[in-house]
């Protein structure tokens, strides 16, 4: 049996007026140790929040890369 090798791990954070812990779940889902040859791709996923949740994402994407939402 052939053993695959992954490269990249993607997350994926549902996000609905989480705009006061949005940056701190975003800081350690990053800060977590991978294992060597492995990254990390962190994908939110805004479902209408009414609060300034898009906004800190915008600003989250600055400070973090491979940060992608919808």
């Amino acid at each position: 049996m052939e053993r695959r090798t992954f490269k990249l791990l993607s997350i994926v954070v549902p996000v609905y007026n989480e705009d006061k812990y949005l940056d701190a779940v975003i800081s350690k889902v990053i800060a977590q140790p991978l294992p060597g040859g492995l990254e990390r791709e962190l994908i939110l996923v805004n479902d209408g929040s009414h609060d300034s949740s898009w906004t800190v994402m915008q600003l989250c994407r600055i400070s973090f890369r491979k940060l992608s939402f919808n």
